[in-house]
C-alpha cells in the first residue's frame, strides 16, 4: 500500500480506495470529541437540517459523549502505536496491494479521523490516475456507510474539468467469497462447542433503512446454511441504537433475555463489520459479556471480525477480480 505523499509514485493507472468510517487519533477526550464531530455532523448519519444538526452535534452530543466514549476507546489496546481499526486496515491494504501487484495502487480513506477520504482523493487526483475503484468496506448497503462514502467521492470530483473513471464495488453481503471467509473464521473461533444460542449482531440503523435489514438477514441465513446451525438456535439482532425506532431486536435485550431463559453458552458473530472496532471489541466483547455473565450466563464467545486474515484477503481479492478487474 502507498504510504506517504512525499515518497509516493504512481505504479498503475488505477487507484483502489479502501474506505472505512474511521477512528479517533487517540483515546484522549479532545481527539474523541473531534472525531465525533466529524463523524456525526453528516446528513447521512443524522438526517436533519444542517443548522439543527450542527447545534445538536457540536453543542450537545460531542461535548457530552466524548468523555464516556474516550473511556471506552481507552480499553482498546494500541496496535503498533495506532488505534486498532487504522492499524488493521493498513495491514489489510498492504496485503491486498501485494495480491494486486501493478493492477492498482491501494489507498485507505476514512470518513472521520485520520486519512480523511477528501484528503486521500486529493492525493489520488494529483497523481493523475485514470481509473478509481472505491470499496466501502461494509458488506451491507446503508446510508451512513455506503451512501456516505459514495457521496464524498462524487462531491470531491464535482466541478473538476477532468477526473478518473470511477467504479464502486457493490455490497458483498451475499458473495460466496465473503460467506466462505466468514464461515472459515467462525469455525476456527467456535470450534466444536455446541452453543445454546448463536447471535448474529449487526450495527443498528433507523427503521426506514429496510434494505440494510433485509441484507443482514440474508447474510445470517447464508452463514447458518454454510455452518449447518439449526434455525431455532439463531437470532439476528442489532447493536448501537440511537433511538427506539431503530432496527430490532436490540442485541443487549437479546443477551439479557437469553441469560434469563437459562442460556449458558452464547456465541456472537458481528458480520456488519470487516474490521474490529469499538462496537465489536468493547461494547459487545466486554460490556455485553458482563451483562450476560451478571444475569446468570456462562460461556460468551465473540467471533472476531475478518480483519486482515489471510483467507479474507484471498476472498476479497476474488471479489475484486470478479466485480472490478
Amino acid at each position: 500500500m502507498q504510504q506517504k505523499t512525499d515518497t509516493r509514485k504512481r505504479k498503475s493507472d488505477t487507484a483502489l480506495l479502501i474506505a472505512n468510517y474511521g477512528t479517533p487519533k487517540s483515546a484522549k477526550v479532545g481527539d474523541v470529541r473531534r472525531y465525533l464531530r466529524q463523524l456525526l455532523d453528516n446528513r447521512h448519519v443524522i438526517t436533519m437540517n444542517a443548522v439543527g444538526r450542527k447545534l445538536l452535534v457540536n453543542c450537545i452530543i460531542a461535548p457530552l459523549r466524548a468523555p464516556k466514549s474516550a473511556a471506552l476507546y481507552a480499553q482498546l489496546p494500541l496496535d503498533n502505536g495506532e488505534m486498532p481499526l487504522l492499524a488493521i486496515t493498513r495491514r489489510f491494504a498492504d496485503k491486498v496491494q501485494r495480491k494486486l501487484s501493478t493492477r492498482a495502487d491501494v489507498f485507505i480513506g476514512m470518513t472521520a479521523g485520520s486519512y480523511l477520504i477528501k484528503d486521500v482523493l486529493a492525493e489520488i487526483f494529483s497523481l493523475g490516475y485514470t481509473q478509481l475503484v472505491v470499496v466501502p468496506m461494509f458488506p451491507h448497503y446503508a446510508e451512513s456507510t455506503t451512501v456516505n462514502i459514495i457521496d464524498e467521492v462524487y462531491s470531491f470530483f464535482r466541478g473538476k474539468a477532468s477526473f478518473p473513471c470511477i467504479s464502486m464495488l457493490p455490497p458483498f453481503y451475499a458473495s460466496p467469497y465473503y460467506i466462505d471467509s466468514m464461515t472459515a473464521l467462525i469455525q476456527r473461533s467456535l470450534g466444536d462447542v455446541d452453543y445454546d444460542k448463536y447471535l448474529f449482531s449487526y450495527h443498528g440503523v433507523p427503521d426506514a433503512q429496510s434494505l440494510y435489514v433485509t441484507q443482514c438477514h440474508e447474510t445470517t441465513n447464508l452463514l447458518c446454511q454454510s455452518l449447518k446451525i439449526p434455525e431455532h438456535k439463531v437470532i439476528t439482532c442489532f447493536q448501537s441504537r440511537m433511538h427506539d425506532n431503530w432496527s430490532s431486536p436490540f442485541t443487549d435485550d437479546i443477551v439479557r433475555q437469553a441469560a434469563a431463559e437459562g442460556c449458558k453458552k452464547l456465541a456472537v458473530v458481528t458480520p456488519a463489520f470487516t474490521v474490529d472496532c469499538l462496537e465489536t471489541a468493547v461494547e459487545i466483547n466486554k460490556t455485553l459479556r458482563q451483562l450476560f455473565l451478571s444475569n446468570g450466563g456462562g460461556v460468551f464467545n465473540v467471533v472476531p471480525c475478518l480483519n486482515d486474515d489471510d483467507s479474507w484477503v484471498d476472498g476479497f481479492f476474488k471479489i475484486l477480480c470478479k466485480s472490478v478487474f
